[in-house]
């Protein structure tokens, strides 16, 4: 299709194997639940990360995992967790390059999570857009204009090839890299 983006889908395709999974929606759902998992991990882990402290970053995750809106969707074969997971990926690694912890590594790490949101749900495309803003910005404050240059097209390779990949398969297959719009 030209429409729904590629990776909630190729993320199921082992589960669909069995006819019954995929009739019934918990080949999705598995996939959702285990969204659902890493999107709870990493937001405790963000949070520890910001704060150091276990009992606030208990407590981000536990409303996390005791909303109701978030409990329903990891329950249903629909693509709003996996979008949350890659988001929360991308932001926790976004926020170690921030920090300085292993920036490179990390930013990297940002930009490929940042991929997957980007070819997960059109929100993911303001996800790295956003992100490489803060990278420009980050690097004009401290004047390092090469350095700055170098990161955001690192950056950029990872995570905005995704959308490239996306608009040249909307053009190659249905003659328009705008068709999803």
């Amino acid at each position: 299709g030209g429409i729904w983006l590629p990776i909630p889908h190729i993320l199921m395709l082992p589960f669909i194997m069995s006819d019954w999974m995929w009739r019934t929606g918990l080949a999705g759902s598995i996939v959702s639940g285990l969204a659902f998992v890493v999107a709870s991990v990493f937001m405790y882990k963000t949070m520890f990360l910001l704060t150091k402290n276990k009992i606030a970053s208990f407590m981000v995750a536990l409303v996390f995992m005791l909303n109701p809106n978030a409990l329903y969707m990891q329950s249903t074969p629909m693509t709003e967790m996996l979008l949350i997971a890659f988001f929360t990926l991308s932001t926790y690694f976004f926020i170690k390059f921030l920090l300085g912890e292993k920036q490179l590594i990390s930013l990297i790490l940002a930009g490929l999570f940042g991929f997957c949101s980007v070819l997960t749900r059109y929100e993911g495309w303001f996800l790295v857009l956003i992100e490489a803003g803060i990278v420009m910005l980050f690097y004009l404050k401290k004047r390092n204009w090469d350095k700055m240059q170098g990161m955001v097209v690192l950056f950029c390779t990872a995570a905005f090839v995704g959308i490239f990949l996306w608009l040249l398969w909307d053009f190659l297959i249905l003659g328009d890299p705008l068709y999803f719009t």
